[in-house]
């Protein structure tokens, strides 16, 4: 998390670089002056979070960006960390969302606004007319990613006390198209709407 947010974040939240990347990188580490660092530290009223997914990593390999970790997606026991979308880096794994949401508000203690978060499915600009259709209606695989992030996000709000201010669904759509018919209609998504309970009453 140092090499992700903090070599960001923690300058502008903290007034200083995470110790991690103090030790790990030495001199080749861009030095703040004071004036600079008085302008970057408290330059932001809010923390904004784009985030689609987790990773698991384990000690060895790497470069320093990325701590000298390996990043990957299957448990020491073979299993996957989280269903595997279109995109091979993007998996559905709710519960380390909302552990995001906890680490950042409790580290920099500023309201959260989720900016991008969203998911894609397998094949889906690849279906026929009446399996694309049929899949419009009834997405049940971004209907799923939906429900559990959007639920991961309020157990953060209500049980955790996170300050999230915001959510964005960055992706109602496929992220390939053939555009064929310009007068198509539009047809409502089922994840468009079944977040909607889950945002309510809190």
């Amino acid at each position: 998390m140092d090499c992700a947010l903090g070599w960001f974040a923690d300058p502008i939240y903290l007034g200083h670089y995470p110790e991690f990347l103090v030790k790990r990188l030495g001199d080749r580490l861009p030095k703040f002056s004071k004036e600079e660092m008085a302008l970057v530290q408290g330059s932001s009223e809010f923390y904004g979070c784009n985030t689609y997914t987790t990773n698991l990593i384990k000690a060895g390999g790497g470069d320093d960006f990325s701590g000298g970790h390996t990043m990957g997606f299957i448990w020491p026991d073979g299993s996957e960390i989280g269903e595997e979308s279109q995109l091979g880096w993007l998996r559905d794994v709710p519960w380390g969302f909302r552990k995001l949401l906890v680490y950042v508000y409790k580290r920099y203690k500023t309201p959260i606004y989720c900016t991008e978060n969203g998911w894609a499915i397998k094949d889906e600009y690849q279906l026929t007319p009446e399996k694309a259709i049929r899949l419009q209606i009834y997405d049940s695989g971004r209907e799923v990613y939906y429900r559990g992030y959007l639920t991961a996000l309020k157990e953060a709000v209500v049980e955790d006390k996170v300050d999230v201010r915001s959510y964005f669904a960055w992706s109602y759509v496929v992220i390939q198209s053939d555009l064929v018919d310009v007068q198509a209609d539009s047809l409502p998504l089922l994840s468009s709407q079944s977040h909607v309970p889950h945002l309510t009453g809190y």
